[in-house]
């Protein structure tokens, strides 16, 4: 990841929780990344988070992470080469749902992805029989 600066890559890494990485990576992450935006989280999570997004010690607190309301996250940007300081932001929630959207949805899925069921179980005993 240092070297890929270089480069001007971006890249947009997200995950539930920091233990879906190990070690090595989050160190990689953390020690190269120059935005990061955290929405709530939990307690395990929040220290290590409240931590990064602070510019100086004390800054940000993981009760801060912990309790945002929905569709509330912490960022920190980097600015000209430097980190700013940490700062709350509210994005906005998603559309609303309509019945049409979740038929057109369903529609293209089936299409793009779904097979007759007779066909699956003749591939299925197909491959028994070999």
């Amino acid at each position: 990841m240092s070297e890929a600066r270089k480069y001007r890559l971006s890249l947009t890494i997200a995950h539930q929780y920091l233990k879906q990485l190990d070690d090595a990576t989050a160190d990689a992450v953390f020690g190269n990344v120059g935005s990061i935006i955290a929405f709530q989280v939990g307690t395990d999570d929040a220290e290590v988070l409240a931590e990064q997004l602070s510019k100086h010690p004390g800054q940000l607190h993981s009760q801060d992470l912990t309790n945002l309301p929905r569709y509330t996250a912490y960022s920190r940007l980097l600015i000209d080469g430097m980190p700013g300081n940490p700062f709350s932001m509210q994005t906005l929630s998603p559309p609303p749902i309509t019945e049409d959207r979740f038929a057109i949805v369903t529609e293209r899925s089936r299409r793009q992805h779904a097979q007759p069921f007779e066909k699956i179980q003749s591939e299925i005993a197909n491959q028994w029989r070999a």
